[in-house]
């Protein structure tokens, strides 16, 4: 049976369901949208903007995949600031909204390619938007601003177990921008 409600965002596509006991369920979609705006095809203006759904194509390392299948991302880039904006939204555990914003440092800036990093204490991610191939990644690296020994010296946790601050990489995790429903096909937590 189908309850009333239907709701559409930006991010998601939803309609609630009830099965015969009652219990409503919402199945969660992610919306198909994939754009690349920029003006004139040229990267260099400012604002040039990018939307879609991260996803890993890397099936040798499942691991490398985003935590949330269900994720949105919208990044804004001013390259005349040097700067590229990301806002983010996630659906955790099929429940829980999440939302982010993340600040990227434009370093290079050609007509058809925006590059961008964001460097935390451990790891660094580097933002690539292609206009020429129309490919947005993510690409994270080892390495920070941080202490590396700091960041994988082991210490001991109160439950007597030890862990590091951070896990290295054992190899660059590559995450590509694409539309809702290619996300859907290339994730296999949605057909579950």
């Amino acid at each position: 049976m189908k309850v009333a409600i239907k709701a559409t965002t930006l991010l998601f596509v939803t309609v609630a369901n009830a099965d015969e006991t009652g219990n409503v369920t919402v199945p969660i979609t992610p919306l198909s949208t994939f754009l690349i705006a920029a003006q004139q095809d040229d990267l260099r203006n400012d604002t040039s903007t990018v939307t879609g759904t991260w996803v890993s194509e890397d099936k040798a390392h499942p691991g490398d995949r985003p935590p949330d299948a269900l994720n949105v991302s919208r990044i804004e880039c001013y390259p005349s600031m040097h700067l590229c904006v990301e806002s983010s939204a996630a659906v955790r555990e099929n429940r829980f909204l999440a939302a982010a914003t993340a600040m990227w440092e434009v370093t290079e800036v050609v007509k058809t390619k925006i590059t961008a990093t964001v460097a935390g204490l451990c790891s660094t991610n580097t933002l690539t938007i292609n206009l020429a191939t129309r490919e947005v990644t993510n690409v994270a690296l080892n390495g920070g601003y941080g202490d590396w020994a700091l960041c994988t010296k082991k210490q001991k946790w109160p439950d007597g177990t030890e862990h590091a601050m951070f896990t290295p990489y054992e190899h660059p995790i590559v995450w590509k921008m694409v539309s809702g429903r290619e996300a859907m096909e290339v994730d296999d937590r949605f057909h579950h």
